[in-house]
């Protein structure tokens, strides 16, 4: 009975706030047809976010992946002082508001602001550029990856790497061939809340970014700026495109490496 009742109220939430969203979305969007639709994708705009987007993806991902592997490892590895400050200084970034953090990076950077000024006078500029995006987002998702990783290395019985050495492995074949096998999902998982973060971000990059058309727009304020024009179509077009790369993520996830 309690089994039945879980399985009808999983199928209702699926239903009234993911299926029954998405078939509205889709709806609207082909009652104007589908070469609407192609003709919101190519552009300039869009595809400018699109870019900025894309770009985020492929510098913070790769950095997160490799700082945060290397961060985990350190931390349940080695003991030194100041690793709890650490620990809890890497929880930081989860538990402030985005709006929050976009506001301390955009003070914290400004030029009237001491190190802000001596960076703008150095042809450094942070705030309302691309430099400022990159690194707002990159505190925003550190913590990711090394947080799904620090429990299951924690719990790794280090008398298997013992075991590794005294057999000739070095320290690169004892990561990839004996520990990199148990922390493998979970790493992946980071990896995946990664992407999903830094395509859905809005609060911190719209104080950041000071969302300038065409040069600071991530997908996010992009669709957030056509809402507010009454731009119905193109942001339900872009809801539809951020919808398609949540899925896609999903599947990456759950299909091709889990």
């Amino acid at each position: 009975m309690i089994k039945y009742l879980i399985l009808i109220l999983s199928l209702t939430y699926l239903n009234f706030f993911i299926f029954l969203p998405i078939f509205i979305l889709l709806s609207d969007i082909l009652a104007s047809g589908i070469f609407p639709l192609f003709r919101t994708y190519f552009d300039y705009n869009l595809f400018h976010a699109f870019s900025l987007t894309f770009s985020l993806i492929c510098i913070v991902v790769p950095f997160n992946s490799f700082i945060g592997l290397w961060i985990a490892w350190t931390l349940t590895h080695q003991k030194f002082w100041g690793r709890e400050i650490l620990l809890f200084v890497l929880d930081i970034p989860l538990t402030l508001s985005p709006i929050l953090i976009g506001l301390m990076m955009t003070l914290l950077y400004s030029k009237y602001s001491y190190l802000g000024s001596f960076l703008f006078n150095s042809g450094i500029k942070i705030t309302y550029n691309l430099l400022g995006i990159l690194l707002t987002t990159q505190f925003i998702t550190f913590p990711l990856i090394p947080r799904q990783i620090i429990p299951i290395l924690s719990k790794i019985d280090q008398q298997e790497e013992e075991v590794a050495k005294t057999l000739g492995a070095n320290s690169w074949q004892i990561f990839w061939l004996v520990i990199f096998p148990y922390i493998k999902r979970s790493f992946l998982s980071g990896v995946v809340l990664t992407n999903a973060r830094v395509i859905g971000e809005f609060g911190a990059l719209l104080m950041i970014s000071g969302n300038i058309i065409a040069k600071t727009q991530t997908l996010t304020l992009f669709l957030e700026q056509s809402y507010k024009e009454y731009q119905n179509y193109i942001s339900n077009a872009v809801s539809l495109l951020l919808f398609l790369l949540s899925i896609f993520l999903l599947f990456f996830q759950r299909y091709l490496f889990l």
